[in-house]
């Protein structure tokens, strides 16, 4: 009896490291990126991957969650274009700059405008910003 005691507490710290070892791998690859940009005020730029496709989210304020889309609001750049910052403001808001305009909004954005530029900005690209790995 002891040794199928040994046996069945091996077996279950085998399956608990393997399952603890699954659960680590599936954060590390469904993890997404958040550049962040602080003046006065802040902004985040999500970037989500949808399959094979990126598309960036703007958020206002420092979000650290990758589920903040069910709570904050945001405004959201179509599948595979490029986020560019504007180094002056306008108006008192961070100008957020891409080739075409947000597809979707959520809510208002207090501390943002958003412009229409060429393709090939001369601003702050989104990969020069500060970031950080969200997980959860």
């Amino acid at each position: 009896m002891a040794i199928f005691k040994y046996v069945l507490s091996f077996y279950f710290k085998v399956i608990f490291l393997i399952s603890i070892s699954i659960f680590l791998a599936y954060l590390f690859l469904a993890k997404e990126t958040a550049y962040y940009y602080c003046d006065e005020i802040c902004i985040t730029i999500i970037q989500h991957h949808q399959g094979r496709d990126t598309f960036f989210r703007v958020y206002d304020g420092i979000v650290l969650s990758r589920y903040s889309y069910l709570f904050f609001s945001y405004a959201e750049y179509p599948p595979e274009t490029y986020v560019y910052i504007k180094n002056k403001k306008m108006n008192g808001k961070i100008v957020v700059e891409n080739f075409i305009e947000p597809i979707r909004y959520k809510g208002i954005l207090n501390n943002t405008t958003f412009h229409v530029a060429p393709y090939d900005s001369e601003e702050i690209k989104y990969r020069d910003l500060r970031y950080l790995y969200l997980f959860f």
